[in-house]
């Protein structure tokens, strides 16, 4: 089967150029799977951000940094209803949505506004989706910027996410996110109770 035009470009951006023939890769046959992914002898491929599932994944992910920055702390707990929450680097707390949502009213700062005075950043998602099983995989970046009446604009703190997925009669959601991964600091005292901030 040959691979239509719109797919030989976003194979060409990944650095995979077909043949003549457009069915296969250096001589190699290349095989579509389910999920937008291609097969050939170099390896196994996942791409096309277009995909439904990979929109819907990702916008997961965005929607949880649109709750917490809106101080909409329930409803980002919300999201994690169905999922175990990895909160220490041994892997020894492992809370649900409702230990979650516990931890972040006693531990972040929200401010006369409503909100934390943060924007949560998420980037790089390196995703791995089975579209057989109905589950996925996510790894991505995290950095949260914060500006309030104590402190200037500036990067408070920056890590990791590791996060599983399942999909469950036709929709995706949050089974497991490690969310042990904070790696750099800034000046938290604003932000998180536990460096200084107050009730607000």
């Amino acid at each position: 089967m040959q691979v239509e035009p719109q797919l030989s470009g976003q194979l060409r951006q990944l650095g995979v150029h077909l043949d003549a023939d457009r069915t296969t890769v250096a001589g190699q046959q290349l095989h579509l799977m389910a999920g937008h992914e291609f097969s050939v002898a170099q390896g196994r491929y996942v791409f096309d951000m277009a995909s439904g599932s990979a929109v819907s994944i990702t916008n997961l992910l965005y929607r949880y940094a649109e709750l917490m920055d809106a101080g909409d702390l329930e409803s980002a707990a919300a999201l994690f209803t169905h999922a175990r929450i990895k909160a220490d680097a041994e892997g020894t707390a492992v809370l649900d949505s409702a230990e979650l949502l516990a931890l972040w009213r006693g531990l972040v700062k929200i401010h006369p506004d409503g909100t934390p005075r943060t924007k949560h950043v998420v980037t790089n998602p390196i995703l791995d989706i089975d579209e057989e099983a109905g589950t996925a995989t996510c790894r991505s970046y995290y950095t949260v910027l914060q500006q309030s009446d104590a402190v200037p604009l500036q990067v408070v703190a920056a890590g990791r996410y590791h996060d599983e997925f399942e999909r469950v009669d036709g929709v995706w959601r949050f089974s497991f996110r490690d969310y042990s991964m904070l790696e750099l600091t800034g000046d938290l005292r604003d932000h998180l109770r536990v460096f200084g901030g107050g009730s607000g």
